[in-house]
C-alpha cells in the first residue's frame, strides 16, 4: 500500500467537514492516476482506506457482494470504526440470501403499483407546499423540501402525524449536522432515539396491525423491525431532501438551468446525478483481490465514491454541466446491483412532484441569503436555502400593467 503524497491529500473521511465541497479536481485527479487510492486518516489513525474513483470500478464493486460485503459498514464511519451493530440484520448491511429476505419481505411497499395511490398525495401535497412557498415570498425551502419526502415515508411505514416532527429532528442528526464542531455523541443520541422510538412504535403495531411497511416487518425481532425501519427512514427522507434542495439551489444561481426546467424523466434523472446526496458508500474486503490492478486484502476497507463516478468523463460527457437531455445517464446516485436504493421509485416521484409544482406555480427564484451547509462525510448539500420566490400569477400581472402603461 502506498499512500498518496500528504500534501496532496483530502481528508474526506472527516464528519465535520463542509459537504458541500466536493473536491471535484482531487478526484477527477484520482481517477485516471490512481483510481484505486489508499488514503489514511488523521479521524481513524488506526485504520486506512482504498478510495475508489472510477465509474466502472464503482459500478463492479456494487455487483459482487461476495468479495465486497457490506456486513462490515456501509459507510466510512461504521466500517473504519469496526463495523456496524446491524450487520446480519439491517438490509443495508446484510449480504448474501439474508439480504434478499429483509428485501423481499420490504419490496412490495415500494413496487410500483403499491406508490400509484400515495404519488397522487405527494403530487397534491407537493404542490400546496410550493403554492403555499410563492405567495410567502421569501422562504427558507430548506424547511419546504423536508416535509415532501418525510410525509411520504412516514405515511409508507405507518408513523402518526403527530411523530413526523421527531422524526425529521433525530433524521436530520443522525448522520450530518448544521454546525461543523458537532459531536459524535451528538449523533449517537439522535440515533438511539430514534430507534427506540421505533421499537415502541412496532409493538404498538403488532397490537393492531395494518397495511403498512412497519406492519409487514412486525414478524422480525424487535432489534430488526427497527433497525430496517431505521434504514429506511435514512435513506427516504434525508437523500431525496436533499435532492430536492440541490436542484432549487442550481435554479436559484443559474439562470439558463431555470429556463430550462420541463418536468420530464431525463431532467429528473439528471437532478440525481447532479445532486448526488450520498457522497459514496463502504464496503470491507472479503477475500484477497485485485481491482483496476490494485491488490487488496481481506478485512481491508474500501470507499467508493459515487460523487467521483457520477463526474466520470469516461462515462458522462461534459459531467461538470448540468445537461437536462442527458441520455443514457447511468448515475450511481442510487447505487447498483443487489444494495440498488429500494425507494428509488419513491423519490423520483417526489422530484417530479417537485419539477411539475415549481413549473405551474412559479416564475423565477433567487438566494435571498447566503445557503448553509451540512456537515457530514456522508450527505452533501444544504442545511438552509434561503430563497425569493415570484409566483407566476404576479408575473403575468406585472407584465398586463406594464401593456397598460405602453399603450395609455
Amino acid at each position: 500500500m502506498i499512500p498518496l503524497a500528504p500534501s496532496s491529500v483530502v481528508d474526506l473521511s472527516d464528519p465535520n467537514r463542509d459537504s458541500t465541497d466536493d473536491h471535484s479536481d482531487y478526484l477527477a485527479e484520482l481517477r485516471p492516476n490512481q483510481p484505486v487510492a489508499w488514503l489514511e486518516s488523521p479521524c481513524y489513525p488506526a485504520a486506512g482506506y482504498w478510495l475508489v474513483t472510477r465509474h466502472a470500478d464503482v459500478v463492479a464493486v456494487s455487483k459482487d457482494a461476495e468479495r465486497f460485503r457490506s456486513d462490515g459498514g456501509n459507510v466510512m464511519d461504521s466500517a473504519l470504526a469496526g463495523g456496524d451493530s446491524g450487520a446480519g440484520k439491517m438490509l443495508a448491511v446484510t449480504d448474501g440470501p439474508r439480504h434478499a429476505a429483509i428485501r423481499k419481505a420490504v419490496h412490495p411497499h415500494f413496487a410500483t403499483e403499491a406508490l400509484e395511490t400515495l404519488k397522487s398525495r405527494i403530487m397534491e401535497r407537493t404542490r400546496a407546499l410550493v403554492a403555499a412557498a410563492a405567495r410567502e415570498g421569501s422562504v427558507d425551502f430548506a424547511d419546504v423540501a423536508a416535509q415532501i419526502p418525510l410525509a411520504a415515508i412516514c405515511e409508507l411505514l405507518g408513523i402518526p402525524e403527530t411523530d413526523h416532527g421527531l422524526i425529521l429532528r433525530c433524521t436530520s442528526e443522525a448522520l450530518s449536522s448544521t454546525h461543523s464542531d458537532a459531536s459524535a455523541a451528538t449523533r449517537k443520541t439522535a440515533q438511539t432515539e430514534l430507534l427506540f422510538y421505533l421499537v415502541d412504535l412496532v409493538n404498538t403495531k403488532r397490537r393492531d396491525l395494518a397495511d403498512d411497511l412497519l406492519s409487514s416487518l412486525a414478524g422480525l425481532s424487535d432489534e430488526e423491525a427497527a433497525l430496517n425501519c431505521y434504514s429506511i427512514i435514512l435513506g427516504g427522507d434525508e437523500t431525496a431532501r436533499l435532492s430536492l434542495i440541490g436542484i432549487v439551489h442550481l435554479f436559484a444561481t443559474d439562470e439558463e438551468t431555470w429556463r430550462a426546467l420541463e418536468p420530464t424523466e431525463a431532467f429528473v434523472e439528471e437532478v440525481f446525478r447532479w445532486t448526488t446526496p450520498a457522497t459514496h458508500f463502504a464496503r470491507t474486503v472479503g477475500a484477497d483481490c485485485e481491482l483496476a490492478g490494485q491488490r487488496l486484502r481481506q478485512g481491508d476497507v474500501l470507499v467508493a465514491s459515487i460523487t467521483s463516478a457520477n463526474r466520470d468523463e469516461d462515462v458522462f460527457a461534459e459531467p461538470f454541466t448540468f445537461d437536462p437531455a442527458r441520455r443514457p445517464n447511468r448515475h450511481l446516485t442510487f447505487a447498483h446491483g443487489p444494495h440498488y436504493c429500494i425507494g428509488a421509485q419513491l423519490a423520483r416521484i417526489e422530484m417530479m412532484s417537485l419539477l411539475r409544482a415549481l413549473d405551474e406555480h412559479v416564475a423565477g427564484v433567487e438566494l435571498d441569503g447566503d445557503p448553509e451547509p451540512l456537515y457530514s462525510n456522508f450527505l452533501a448539500g444544504y442545511a438552509s436555502l434561503p430563497v425569493r420566490i415570484t409566483p407566476k400569477q404576479k408575473r403575468r400581472f406585472a407584465a398586463a400593467v406594464q401593456r397598460i402603461r405602453t399603450f395609455a
